[in-house]
């Protein structure tokens, strides 16, 4: 679980505060396994104590040994990013084996939190460090396939 949020925070910002809502593990992780997560914004809401602050809830998928570049090549089943969905591990595997085979039995944990963050766009102002990872230009140049 620890491994899918530390991969989501590289993308998402560090938490002020956070809350696990709910977290199904599916097939179990080695030490020798990679795992890469997947995450959906679910809802974001502005704080009222604090205009800078924003609480967001995502969805987290980890995946069991695989690299981005494979993922993206494959369908990545939506409802496995619906919120209130509590699956068991055959309905996973089911859900997978139709949607997208290669990630049969590759979903390694399901979780769904609640965090708390610096508003993204409070943060812009900074200058950009050289080589820091740039979302906007990813984007700009369609590296995540999308038309």
């Amino acid at each position: 679980m620890m491994a899918a949020i530390s991969n989501s925070v590289q993308d998402l910002g560090d938490p002020l505060h956070e809350e696990i809502l709910s977290c199904r593990h599916f097939h179990g992780v080695h030490l020798t396994d990679t795992i890469i997560s997947l995450t959906m914004i679910n809802d974001v809401q502005a704080t009222t104590s604090n205009p800078d602050l924003e609480t967001v809830t995502a969805t987290i998928i980890g995946v069991l040994n695989t690299t981005l570049d494979d993922i993206v090549k494959h369908k990545v089943p939506a409802d496995l990013f619906l919120p209130n969905l509590t699956p068991k591990t055959k309905d996973v595997d089911e859900l997978c084996s139709r949607v997208s085979p290669y990630l049969f039995g590759k979903i390694a944990l399901r979780l769904v939190r609640n965090f708390v963050r610096v508003r993204p766009d409070v943060l812009t102002h900074h200058q950009q460090v050289e080589g820091e990872f740039d979302r906007q230009a990813m984007h700009k140049n369609n590296w995540f396939g999308q038309a």
